[in-house]
């Protein structure tokens, strides 16, 4: 079973959180995770882009954002949008995007 299936398969309940690596190559997957009522953490495949919302560009440009770190990852950027491919395609919802750098692992 191939991962878009499986993740919208009818035994998904909703309400979930789904969290996938980097297997998906349409942007209509994306949304519909999102209209089946599911939510998801993913790295995403090379060939997207993120389209910036426009009024969320305005509140971002007033806000600082400041880079926040974790033990394993540094955010360096957080915007909300729509992701679209070099094709065209563009998803419908916008999505909250993180990005952000892998910390080394410490030797021990």
């Amino acid at each position: 079973m191939a991962l878009k299936e499986l993740i919208l398969s009818k035994d998904t309940p909703r309400n979930q959180i789904i969290i996938f690596d980097s297997g998906l190559s349409e942007c209509e997957t994306y949304d519909a995770i999102t209209s089946k009522g599911n939510y998801f953490i993913s790295r995403l495949n090379s060939n997207y882009r993120v389209k910036e919302d426009k009024e969320e560009g305005k509140k971002k440009s007033v806000e600082k954002i400041e880079k926040k770190e974790i033990e394993t990852l540094t955010i360096t950027k957080e915007i909300k949008g729509k992701l679209y491919t070099s094709d065209g395609n563009e998803t419908q919802t916008s999505y909250r995007i993180i990005h952000g750098t892998q910390k080394d692992k410490p030797m021990g």
